[in-house]
């Protein structure tokens, strides 16, 4: 069990799951994050060493970038010591990143090198807030002190959570949101709350955010309509949706904001090519090669002035009326906000189009077909469709690392996400950008 959108989940008592002890030493060698993510064993075992529980099987869960390292998440399936089993989701962090070694467990290799720091959700040691954030109780505590006290104990509901990054939590009581807890590092929460004011001091639709503290927790007020992805396939031939998101980026853009947006796909490219190359090594040339195309059309399309961008624009992020799905009525998640390359956000949400496409194409064929025709809507509308191919080819690399991280079908997902990358580059010699492979499509 992991969190997800729609999912409750009953945090482990970290005491009894994670004994705190010394340094503890792995019994195998592991002298790189592929050979961590092959064979996790040791370093689950010393994980939960002393803990009352041992280790049965295990299933990948994700993989995060962490600091030069990996933050990888396993879901573990447990014995007791006295009877039954357990199920929790226990993260091995391979980065550098300055944390709390009392917050963790440190296991160290035993030909030395980077130590492994382990540890358990909730217990996220970048996100001290997390673990009360999601306990019923402990969460109204927390509103109390934020100064939105509630007359009964609420129901949470985890929608989204980005290991070591930030958490969102649903807060419902008596059948009503009350809004949303936004759990981030907590030298981030003063900045997330100013980018609030600037977007709506912008005419931004985004929320207000209703307080704050400096241990990294924001209440966010709950905005009216729904999230434009589930209402795809009315929206996707809409002129009058195209105008509203073409007068949404143009106030972003006008957001008064002098700080670099969050790095992306473009400025972490390289990471993102080592990280590809070892997860599909069989496929490392390829890779590469892509990866010196996205160099050279870089190169031809320089960056253009910046301007406020969102930096994780997709139609989960924008809301629309229910009644009325082509009038946006909000924006959410703008954590990642700054002056940035203005292509970013249009190369981002062409990208998660494709990665929708290809997603519903076995599952959902409508919805696949929509998120292609809204794709081809948006890039009719591109005025330099040339000069974004090598922005949206560096987000569909960054999705194929996910592909490839993330199940039985994930190379194949990757290597679909690849060629649409490789197809993208392409519009040097063709002024057509293909947002997602017209093969996976056909009858």
């Amino acid at each position: 069990m992991h969190p997800s959108a729609g999912e409750r989940r009953d945090p482990p008592d970290e005491d009894t799951l994670m004994v705190r002890a010394p340094v503890l030493v792995l019994t195998g060698w592991m002298d790189s994050d592929a050979e961590l993510l092959a064979h996790p064993r040791s370093a689950l075992d010393a994980a939960l060493a002393g803990s009352g529980r041992s280790l049965r099987d295990w299933r990948l869960n994700r993989v995060e970038a962490s600091g030069g390292g990996r933050l990888i998440g396993f879901d573990v399936d447990l014995d007791l010591d006295g009877g039954g089993t357990e199920t929790a989701l226990v993260f091995l962090d391979t980065g550098n990143r300055p944390v709390d070694t009392d917050r963790v467990r440190v296991l160290q290799r035993p030909e030395g090198g980077p130590p492994v720091r382990a540890w358990v959700y909730p217990q996220d040691p970048y996100l001290p807030a997390l673990p009360a954030a999601t306990v019923p109780e402990a969460a109204a505590v927390l509103l109390a002190r934020l100064g939105a006290p509630l007359s009964s104990t609420p129901a949470l509901e985890v929608l989204s959570y980005r290991p070591g990054k930030r958490a969102v939590v649903k807060v419902v009581e008596g059948g009503r949101d009350r809004g949303y807890l936004k759990i981030v590092q907590p030298e981030l929460a003063s900045h997330i709350a100013a980018l609030h004011e600037a977007f709506l001091a912008a005419r931004v639709p985004v929320p207000r955010v209703l307080a704050w503290s400096r241990d990294g927790l924001l209440l966010l007020e709950a905005l009216p309509g729904a999230p434009a992805a589930s209402v795809i396939d009315q929206v996707c031939g809409s002129d009058a949706f195209l105008d509203e998101l073409e007068g949404l980026r143009r106030l972003v853009e006008r957001v008064p904001w002098a700080e670099a947006a969050r790095p992306g796909a473009v400025e972490r490219r390289d990471w993102y090519r080592d990280a590809l190359c070892e997860a599909l090594p069989a496929r490392a040339a390829r890779v590469e090669a892509v990866f010196a195309r996205l160099e050279r059309s870089l190169a031809r399309h320089p960056e253009p002035a910046p301007t406020t961008v969102h930096r994780d624009l997709h139609l989960d992020q924008v809301l629309v009326d229910r009644d009325h799905p082509d009038r946006i009525v909000g924006l959410i998640d703008i954590d990642t906000a700054g002056l940035g390359d203005p292509r970013s956000d249009t190369g981002g949400l062409l990208a998660h189009l494709a990665v929708l496409a290809h997603w519903h194409r076995d599952h959902d064929r409508a919805e696949a077909e929509s998120a292609v025709r809204l794709g081809e809507a948006i890039l009719a509308r591109e005025r330099d469709p040339r000069a974004l191919a090598p922005v949206l080819a560096a987000n569909l690399l960054a999705h194929a690392l996910s592909a490839a991280l993330g199940g039985a079908d994930g190379d194949e997902r990757a290597l679909a996400l690849i060629e649409d990358a490789e197809g993208a580059l392409r519009v040097d010699e063709s002024p057509l950008i293909p947002v997602s492979s017209a093969a996976h499509l056909a009858p």
